[in-house]
């Protein structure tokens, strides 16, 4: 059970008030995230973009996050997020590594974007930009830290606030790879 109650929606500010009715499935993780309203549509926006929008590969975004949720502690991220990485192509043994933090596991392109997700996680200096350089864009490396930005600032609330877990991963999944493919 949360540590502080959910915020009323109805008496939401009208941006955030669309914003979170325009999502897929109500979740828990925006709706007490409206206890900064003015935060709301913003911090959606952004999921939505990280989640839609970007060169990163799909299968790399996910296995980052699921890697954010397990080192933040945050169950619910992992909850949401292992449907995706599935779909988008992580197998069993992926999922296993990221669940047990073992980057041995990972190699290529996969181990350096696990790699520099664990160095910033661990706050520790970031030191072979070259390396990703060599397997990642410029764009795609912003976009990497960006995703381990978000889904950290996310796990922090999901623990901090002990906020309860949605019970809409795979529907959740199934709504995202509908809208990526613009069905």
């Amino acid at each position: 059970m949360a540590r502080i109650p959910f915020p009323d929606l109805t008496a939401l500010p009208p941006e955030a008030e669309e914003a979170i009715a325009a999502l897929p499935a109500p979740l828990n993780i925006f709706t007490m995230a409206a206890h900064a309203p003015t935060t709301t549509a913003p911090i959606i926006g952004l999921g939505r973009a990280l989640l839609t929008t970007l060169e990163l590969d799909a299968r790399i975004r996910e296995l980052t996050i699921l890697w954010v949720a397990r080192r933040t502690g945050a169950d619910y991220e992992w909850i949401q997020h292992e449907p995706f990485a599935r779909r988008v192509g992580a197998g069993d043994e992926q999922i296993r590594a990221v669940r047990d933090l073992d980057l041995d596991a990972f190699a290529g392109p996969d181990r350096l974007a696990l790699g520099l997700a664990d160095r910033l996680l661990m706050r520790q200096p970031v030191t072979d930009i070259d390396g990703l350089l060599r397997h990642f864009p410029a764009r795609q490396i912003t976009e990497l830290v960006l995703v381990v930005g978000y889904y950290t600032m996310l796990a922090g609330l999901m623990v901090t606030l002990d906020i309860d877990v949605d019970p809409v991963g795979d529907q959740l999944a199934d709504e995202a790879t509908r809208i990526v493919s613009g069905r």
